[in-house]
Order: C-alpha cells, then sequence, then structure tokens
C-alpha cells in the first residue's frame, strides 16, 4: 500500500505539469511546448487587450539561428496571420508605443522599430529558450482567449 501511495504521489506532480504545458508544433516537427500560466496580458484605458506575451520553450533545438527579427518572427510562424494578431504592442498611458512586434509582407527587418534586448537575453546561447511573443496561431488564439491581466 505504501509504494502505490508513494507512485500515485510522484506521478500526480508530472501529470499535473504535464496539463500545464501544451504541446502546439505541427506533424513531423520537433514538439514546442507552451506554459498556459505564463500569460501576461496589457489592456487599454478602455479595456481592449492590446498585447498578449508568452514563452515559448523548444524542446531539442533552438527556435532559430542569428538575431534578425524578420527571422524571429518566421520561425513563430507570422507570414499567414492577419495584422490584428501579426502586430502586438503595448503602449504607455499617453499612447506612446513602448515597444512593437510587427510581421510586414515585405519582410521588412524591424530592428528599428523593436528594441531586441527586450526579447532576447543578453547570453547568445541561450536566448531561444527565453523568447517571448510568438506568433504560432494557436498560441496567440489560446494567449487572446485565456489572458490574465
Amino acid at each position: 500500500m505504501n509504494k502505490l501511495l508513494l507512485a500515485v504521489l510522484l506521478i500526480l506532480p508530472m501529470t499535473t505539469i504535464a496539463e500545464n504545458w501544451l504541446n502546439i508544433s505541427e506533424e513531423d516537427e520537433s514538439p514546442y511546448y507552451f506554459d498556459k500560466d505564463s500569460i501576461k496580458s496589457r489592456y487599454n484605458p478602455d479595456g481592449d487587450l492590446i498585447v498578449s506575451m508568452w514563452t515559448m520553450y523548444p524542446s531539442e533545438h533552438p527556435i532559430m539561428e542569428g538575431t534578425v527579427a524578420n527571422q524571429m518572427l518566421n520561425y513563430a510562424n507570422c507570414s499567414d496571420m492577419s495584422l490584428k494578431h501579426a502586430e502586438m504592442l503595448e503602449l504607455d498611458s499617453d499612447g506612446n508605443i513602448l515597444w512593437r512586434l510587427s510581421q510586414f509582407k515585405n519582410k521588412v527587418d524591424l530592428s528599428s522599430v523593436m528594441p531586441l534586448d527586450y526579447y532576447y537575453p543578453k547570453s547568445s546561447s541561450e536566448y531561444s529558450l527565453n523568447l517571448e511573443v510568438m506568433c504560432n496561431k494557436a498560441t496567440i488564439e489560446l494567449g487572446f482567449e485565456n489572458a490574465n491581466s
């Protein structure tokens, strides 16, 4: 009986973690896991959601190589999404843009309109594990549906 109880207690935390993490990868793709509790949202004074941020963790290899902003967007699967979903920004109380992540059809390099240090940690070897504000369709829909202030 004690062994059974111990087995249940060991499995229970793993089950809780598994339910919290969502695999949003496509078929024949390395799994990418999204932590549903990592959602951070910002609202304008009228209560409209203006940005929903989350964190994506690749399981085996980096999401991308290099540090170009449009590479980040390509690997985040923003190219076939509407502007509403593919452009996210945070405004201050005066309406000034604090930061922005955008996807343009002409694949403009976005380094001039977004502070890359905000998205990438200082250590280049670890940046892909901390990448925030991804545009994967499944993730963004979940983020907008379950956003917490």
